[in-house]
């Protein structure tokens, strides 16, 4: 690796440790307030908004995802009901993976191009790959869908409802989809996993399935409120993303509003990856511990 950044709490102590380097070369070592990629960590954002929507009354897990689209996108039924906005943040919709009109015009940066216009206009082709609410598929398409349906339920753009309902209210001020000149100056370039220079990924209409970038220092932040969440109404959406959803049959997937949850223990996690970075993020409710892991060179081995 290039280098890398680790983040505990333990003990009722925070601890963040950079290794290696930043810039390849640099000797510059990472720290706290060091930015990455954290790719699919945004999902577990994405699913606190949700939880905000729904005990704000704005939707509710039943509703089926077709009610927020357009009549051009809406998304075929399945003969044992439609996909419902729980079916989203849990991968259990039937979604595909990703989209059939995924066509990146350029592989280093495969989402940039892919606009919500395609999204919408991909959806009415889709054929669901299970029942709906049966079976745990990964799809970042189901969550970049559950991003647009909420941004329409509350006329907000995605960006701005995170920002003001979940970022700003827990003080995650260098949590955020676009840097400032600032915030790049501290931005860890990309590597790939045999450490040679990578691209940036700027997700599109998928960005609420992976878009954010952030640092060991908000992310322990975030933590903080996760294992002891305020007596607010970002506080309750904490608490409540934190609900279980959806078990697999085998008892070992465990998902709650984007989270997944380890069997008989209290472990909640996520992780996230993009051609340049790795992230990981793991909180024990039990024993108020947290790690984050936060790399720009995602090789095999960091996992």
């Amino acid at each position: 690796a290039v280098g890398f950044v680790v983040g505990t709490i333990s003990e009722g102590e925070n601890w963040i440790g950079g290794f290696g380097e930043t810039l390849l070369g640099s000797q510059e070592a990472p720290g706290a307030q060091t930015l990455y990629e954290i790719g699919s960590l945004t999902k577990v954002f994405t699913g606190i908004l949700l939880a905000d929507a729904v005990l704000r009354g704005e939707v509710a897990l039943e509703d089926p995802v077709n009610g927020f689209l357009p009549q051009e996108a809406q998304i075929p039924d399945h003969a044992s009901g439609p996909v419902r906005l729980w079916h989203l943040t849990t991968h259990t919709s039937g979604l595909p993976r990703m989209p059939g009109n995924f066509k990146p015009a350029n592989a280093a940066d495969p989402y940039a191009d892919y606009s919500e216009a395609d999204l919408f206009a991909g959806l009415p082709e889709l054929k669901l790959l299970s029942p709906p609410g049966e079976k745990y598929l990964y799809s970042n398409l189901g969550a970049g869908l559950l991003g647009a349906v909420l941004a329409r339920a509350t006329d907000q753009p995605y960006g701005e409802l995170l920002r003001e309902r979940i970022l700003d209210p827990l003080e995650l001020r260098d949590t955020r989809i676009v840097l400032d000149e600032e915030q790049r100056a501290r931005f860890a370039p990309p590597y790939d996993a045999d450490c040679n220079p990578a691209s940036e990924w700027h997700l599109n209409a998928l960005a609420p399935a992976g878009a954010l970038r952030s640092s060991a220092g908000d992310l322990l932040r975030f933590s903080e409120a996760m294992l002891n969440p305020p007596k607010n109404k970002t506080g309750d959406a904490l608490r409540k993303s934190r609900d279980e959803l959806f078990v697999g049959s085998d008892g070992k997937i465990i998902v709650a509003f984007g989270w997944h949850k380890l069997p008989n223990e209290s472990v909640i996690a996520h992780n996230g990856r993009t051609g340049g970075y790795a992230s990981f993020f793991t909180l024990d409710l039990e024993h108020n511990e947290a790690l984050v892991f936060l790399t720009n060179s995602p090789g095999s081995e960091v996992e």
